[in-house]
């Protein structure tokens, strides 16, 4: 699908066209967007054939996994942002392509796009109330990624908070699977944060004729936003990490309860089964040399004393608190 818009910044009207309407050399005012949505590489290519592109630069452009860096041209500027966010609880992430060049801007990309979707609906007003030059559109870019990476990273601690909650409660083994896909999720989202970092930082301090001097200031803003959100993945990876030591020490406290539950019920029976284990060897016996066998009372006098021996132990129990 694709989407082309054509800005007059000299009558401050905006139009959609058609990429065969879009010249290689427009005239003077004029500047377009063009975005393409799970376009073949062959509509892209052919664009920016007849854009004038290089086709060595092309072969880099077009490239399946091409670098997260920003490739400096003499025809034009290309880097690769990344979308993020959470749906349904699952970790999204969707490369978009960008390319600078002097009367243009293409966005190209496999999958829906929401930050992209967003300008479509906001670039109306800045660019009438706002925009002097092609650069609102970068500054648009980066603005409503940046809005992005803080709605996901927004989502993910909402995650985190259910976990910690989970914890208190009854877990299953299954939380160890999400707490790592978690973690994993969260380093992969540093890692785009920091490389969207590089490349806003690249566009704000290095001069070039596809990027307006007056955008840049606002770019540098937002590089230190992205630094902010970088710092904020951290403390979220940190805590959650800390979570499941929590989580690990609440199930080892658990574990030692039972096994100091099932040691004082072994106390009991120790010396139970050591006397049961006496008397028991000898009786019916006709040679027996214990007289509390043959004796009328001695049944009830082995139960006297296996009791005295629990209510001790009950007794020194308690005393020193073990329940």
């Amino acid at each position: 699908m694709t989407f082309a818009i054509e800005f007059n910044f000299n009558t401050k009207q905006e139009r959609p066209v058609s990429l065969d309407e879009i010249e290689a050399t427009p005239a003077s005012g004029l500047y377009y967007w063009i975005d393409l949505k799970a376009e073949p590489k062959a509509t892209v290519r052919a664009f920016l054939e007849r854009m004038q592109i290089d086709r060595l630069i092309l072969d880099l452009l077009l490239d399946d996994e091409p670098p997260p860096r920003l490739n400096v041209f003499s025809s034009c500027l290309h880097f690769t942002l990344r979308e993020a966010r959470v749906v349904n609880d699952d970790w999204l992430t969707v490369p978009v392509e960008v390319v600078l060049g002097p009367h243009f801007m293409l966005t190209s990309h496999p999958a829906p796009v929401e930050f992209l979707a967003d300008i479509r609906q906001t670039y109306r007003e800045d660019f009438h109330e706002h925009s002097h030059s092609p650069g609102f559109l970068l500054f648009e870019l980066a603005d409503h990624l940046t809005q992005g990476y803080r709605l996901a990273l927004n989502a993910i601690s909402e995650m985190i908070e259910d976990i910690q909650s989970q914890i208190l409660g009854e877990t299953e083994g299954k939380m160890f699977r999400e707490v790592h896909d978690l973690l994993r999720s969260l380093l992969e989202f540093r890692k785009i944060i920091i490389s969207t970092r590089e490349i806003v930082h690249e566009l704000a301090t290095r001069k070039s004729p596809y990027v307006s001097p007056t955008t840049q200031p606002f770019l540098e803003k937002k590089g230190v936003l992205l630094d902010r959100l970088s710092a904020d993945v951290t403390t979220e990876r940190e805590v959650l990490s800390e979570s499941l030591n929590l989580y690990m020490g609440i199930v080892s406290h658990r574990t030692n309860r039972i096994v100091t539950k099932l040691t004082m019920v072994s106390m009991f029976f120790l010396p139970l089964s050591f006397l049961a284990a006496v008397y028991g060897m000898n009786f019916g016996s006709a040679d027996s040399t214990m007289p509390e066998v043959g004796w009328k009372y001695g049944y009830v006098f082995f139960w006297c004393v296996a009791a005295a021996i629990v209510g001790f132990l009950v007794y020194w129990m308690r005393r020193n608190k073990w329940f």
